[in-house]
Parts: C-alpha cells; structure tokens; sequence
C-alpha cells in the first residue's frame, strides 16, 4: 500500500510548554461566543453563581437576641473569567481535541465510578 504525503515524515519539530506563572489556573462552567468583526472564533468562558443579595433586614427580639435575613438572590449571574480569540483552523482542532478529550474523561469516570480520575487529557 503506498503511503500517503500526510503518513511520509519529512521533519519533526520540538517544542518545550513553559508557564512561568503567566497561565493562571481558570475554571468554567460554561462558554458563549461566535465569530468576532475581524473573522476570529471568540470564546468567553464563564463560572455561574447567585446574585449576591442587595438588601438584608436585621430583626431585634424582646430577649436582645437579633436574626440578620439577606434576600434571597432571584437570578443566577455569569461572570466572564477569560476570552480567547482563535483563527479557524485552531478552533476547529481545539474543538475536536476537547471532544476527544471529553470523551477520555467521561470513560475514564465511568471507569473509576466518578471518585477518582487518573487519565490524561
């Protein structure tokens, strides 16, 4: 079977991943974006939490005892921790390496029964 000019190596290139402390660690509940005005794929990655409360009411009892209520939040709030922008032809691979990824994990859960995960994204 004759290779294909993708299977025949020609170079290999090395490369080194530094943070140096420049890379904070994020975490996501979720991601909204689109395309931006200049044609790049734009990703905000957002964590979800309750309002905070805006007012709150102490109570003072007969005894001098005193109960603080906060009220209560009625909406959940998202807060953008981080945007990316990506050309297209990274977004698509960063795309198909998170489902991959995804999928590893959701295995590898599934195998550990979620307590415990050992794997490598």
């Amino acid at each position: 079977m004759a290779e294909s000019a993708r299977e025949r190596k020609v170079a290999e290139l090395r490369f080194v991943l530094e943070n140096e402390g420049l890379a904070p660690v994020i975490y996501a509940h979720g991601a909204y974006g689109g395309v931006g005005p200049r044609g790049e794929v734009v990703v905000n990655f957002y964590v979800e939490s309750w309002a905070q409360p805006t007012e709150g009411t102490v109570t003072i009892y007969e005894d001098g005892t005193a109960r603080e209520e906060a009220k209560k939040p009625d909406r959940l709030r998202r807060t953008v921790v981080a945007r990316v922008f990506l050309p297209a032809e990274p977004a698509r691979a960063i795309g198909e390496w998170l489902q991959q990824s995804a999928e590893r994990a959701r295995q590898a859960s599934q195998e550990t029964d979620g307590t415990r995960f050992e794997g490598r994204a």
